[in-house]
């Protein structure tokens, strides 16, 4: 095991860092070598989710291409429906209450379509912090655990 590859290493170093000194090392992954990767596997899992926080979500379904298509087909539907009504009257009425309709229904999905981006980006916003202080204490451990993993191989080899 190459102790000054390990003694190289900081509570500053990113998850990254740490696996591939870990294995570059030669560290077992049995025993207090195990825990130092699982450490670090937890480390990167942190790191993923910080990464995440700071990534702008992509909308809850993308709109097809040619999408402004559906309001003219849409309109001409709900106008030959109502075409099949005899008095004038009630063409009028059947033709705006479908078009309110229809109306009503494209705005409450993209007013959805739009929200959910927005609420999930307040929730990793909160959970931020707490993913902070989790890599702050992760990266003491792994230095706490390098330090006793060279004490136990000083100690072994004398």
């Amino acid at each position: 095991m190459d102790a000054e590859l390990l003694r190289g290493l900081s509570a500053k170093d990113n998850a990254e860092t740490w696996m591939r000194v870990l294995a570059g090392a030669g560290v077992p992954s049995a025993g207090p070598g195990g825990e130092l990767y699982a450490l670090a596997q937890k480390l990167w899992n942190v790191e993923d989710a910080l990464r995440d926080t700071r990534m702008r979500d992509q909308m809850a379904w993308a709109l097809p291409d040619r999408w402004w298509l559906w309001l003219p087909l849409t309109y001409f539907v709900i106008f030959f429906i109502a075409a099949q009504w005899t008095v004038y009257i009630d063409r009028l009425i059947v033709f705006g209450t479908l078009l309110c309709t229809v109306g009503l229904a494209a705005v409450l999905m993209l007013a959805r379509l739009l929200w959910i981006p927005q609420s999930r980006a307040r929730a990793r916003t909160k959970e931020r912090p707490h993913l902070l202080t989790q890599r702050t204490q992760l990266r003491e451990s792994l230095v706490t655990g390098r330090d006793d993993l060279l004490s136990q191989e000083l100690a072994g080899s004398d």
